[in-house]
């Protein structure tokens, strides 16, 4: 999912007004933010709120990219995120 960072605590945060169906206790979560820091804080009061699930990668999305991690995406995963 790409949510903005503003909004991301209260939607995966289980039992908030505007939280996801699949905003659970037991929900696992990869946060990832261009350099890691805001993935952290939000990785943080996730689990602050009994989201122990929550985790995020170091260096953010800057950091894959120095490593060269860049993946890509086919047109059938591409065609699953058109249909939502």
């Amino acid at each position: 999912l790409a949510l903005d960072a503003a909004e991301a605590l209260d939607l995966l945060t289980p039992g908030s007004p505007t939280a996801l169906r699949s905003a659970t206790h037991d929900a696992r979560w990869i946060l990832v933010s261009d350099d890691g820091h805001e993935a952290e804080w939000l990785s943080w009061h996730l689990q602050a709120r009994g989201v122990s699930g929550a985790v995020f990668v170091v260096g953010g999305h800057r950091g894959l990219r120095r490593a060269g991690i860049n993946g890509r995406i086919s047109q059938a995963e591409l065609d699953i995120f058109s249909v939502h």
